[in-house]
């Protein structure tokens, strides 16, 4: 029967986007009205609001109807959902709460399902498998899901339910990670308690997370010659060392670090003439520093850093290694040598430095990139990276503190894409603190580890002043004294 579009009354709806009506209503006039709207005994819209509003588009004054005057409110709604399911014209994210909708109507009618019962009664999985015609895969997914939209809004972006499921896989797993390290770091900071401001030597070694004391040698044992260490902690943030990052490694505990992001000496000068400085050399020691780049003593040094590294890291821990091309085989056979073949990518990610390159550009094309490994030990990224490059400018030089100082840009996509808020990086070459301050900035803890004194002074300042900056208060002062210790 047709009744006048104006008389039917339209009440809140599942539905939130409507699609294409033009083209609906093109259909219309041509074809006319194949499927009637439904209506309750009071005149209520049950289900084909599209169907009237093209016909309203129209400018149609009456639709046909079928009437179902006998519909309660569990009924309407079971109409309206059961309706636009099989016509299957939802988006995504509206399909999937019709369904949760639609199956907690049934419940609500019949009652819930439960172990036990003769089979006869009650609404379940296998009920809904029969009556929406689904599998029982499908349905527990989208209920999942429907679930999921609840939680992370912002799955309802994501193109199609697969994606979706996914994503909201990797945000779960992201939220148990954040939660497991604030509790770690909760926990720590109440059995650390309050820390003297002091020198750090092996006895005093013990930080906010994790690095533990040595008990001393026998009296018989000569004791050894320790090399010059001190430190500097940050409550809440994470502690800077100034020492050999082997020796400070070694007395570390084991598998307390998240992601490892560093920027090795580059062993450069086994490419220049007999007894010629490398121009990072000249660089260094222009900026007050001085670098030991014989190719052999550091790639030796580095292997011993690196055997370290891979036991702080945690089993399923990311780290990225930066180094230069001339070095590949040399550095990824150190990696694959202490984290496993099957954890070394191969292939590098690149920097690209959207900046002049290195080289005269009328001789050669210049050189502007830089190459780093990357190390997994098993965990998904928490970024998805699309690409193996990141395209950054330099820092001027200008700004620069330290020679091979690389932008907080770039680094902080490095951390992105591996630490959720509350991890722990490490950076045993510090040089700069870009990467220390990269981890600050998104949410991280950092341990730092740099050799000379005057780079460390520079880094502790500058973590001082970034923390400051971040809190919107004044620069807090570091926790350690700036005395050297030995044993």
């Amino acid at each position: 029967m047709k009744v006048a579009i104006s008389t039917i009354h339209v009440g809140p709806r599942m539905r939130v986007d409507y699609g294409d009506l033009d083209e609906l209503a093109s259909s219309m006039s041509r074809l006319g009205q194949l499927q009637p709207i439904i209506v309750d005994g009071d005149g209520d819209l049950v289900a084909g609001e599209r169907r009237m509003r093209a016909a309203m588009m129209l400018g149609w004054k009456e639709i046909e109807v079928i009437a179902m005057n006998d519909l309660d409110e569990i009924g309407r709604k079971e109409v309206e959902l059961e309706e636009n399911l099989r016509r299957k014209e939802f988006t995504w994210p509206e399909e999937v709460l019709a369904l949760e909708k639609l199956y907690n109507l049934k419940i609500e009618r019949y009652g819930s399902r439960t172990s036990g019962t003769d089979g006869t009664e009650g609404f379940g999985i296998k009920d809904a498998v029969d009556q929406f015609e689904r599998s029982a895969g499908s349905i527990s997914q989208d209920l999942q899901l429907a679930r999921a939209l609840r939680e992370f809004p912002k799955l309802a972006f994501e193109k199609t339910k697969s994606a979706a499921f996914k994503q909201w896989k990797r945000l779960v797993s992201h939220r148990i990670r954040e939660e497991q390290a604030r509790r770690r770091n909760a926990a720590i900071a109440a059995e650390s308690g309050p820390q003297e401001e002091e020198p750090a030597t092996l006895d005093n070694m013990i930080t906010p997370v994790g690095v533990k004391s040595i008990a001393p040698p026998p009296a018989q044992t000569p004791a050894p010659v320790e090399p010059l260490v001190k430190k500097a902690g940050f409550k809440g943030y994470g502690l800077m060392y100034r020492g050999d990052a082997e020796f400070v490694l070694r007395h570390m505990e084991a598998a307390i670090i998240d992601c490892i992001v560093t920027d090795p000496p580059y062993a450069l000068s086994m490419f220049k003439g007999e007894g010629q400085v490398t121009s990072g050399r000249r660089l260094a020691e222009h900026q007050g520093g001085m670098y030991d780049d014989d190719p052999h003593r550091v790639l030796d040094k580095l292997d011993k850093v690196i055997e370290q590294c891979a036991r702080v890291l945690k089993p399923n821990g990311h780290a990225y290694f930066f180094f230069h091309h001339n070095w590949y085989e040399e550095i990824r056979d150190i990696l694959q040598r202490h984290f496993g073949d099957e954890h070394v990518e191969s292939t590098p990610i690149i920097w690209i430095k959207n900046t002049s390159g290195i080289g005269d550009p009328n001789e050669r094309w210049v050189y502007s990139y830089e190459p780093f490994f990357f190390v997994n030990k098993g965990r998904h990224l928490v970024k998805p990276q699309g690409h193996n490059y990141i395209v950054t400018n330099t820092v001027p030089p200008g700004q620069k503190t330290h020679p091979t100082e690389k932008p907080t840009m770039l680094l902080r996509q490095i951390v992105q894409a591996s630490c959720v808020t509350g991890e722990v990086v490490l950076d045993p070459y510090a040089g700069s603190g870009s990467t220390l301050v990269a981890a600050i900035e998104v949410g991280c803890k950092f341990y730092g580890i740099e050799l000379d004194d005057v780079y460390y002074q520079k880094i502790v300042d500058r973590l001082a002043l970034t923390i400051g900056t971040l809190e919107q208060g004044g620069v807090p002062q570091p926790e350690a004294a700036d005395g050297d210790s030995t044993a």
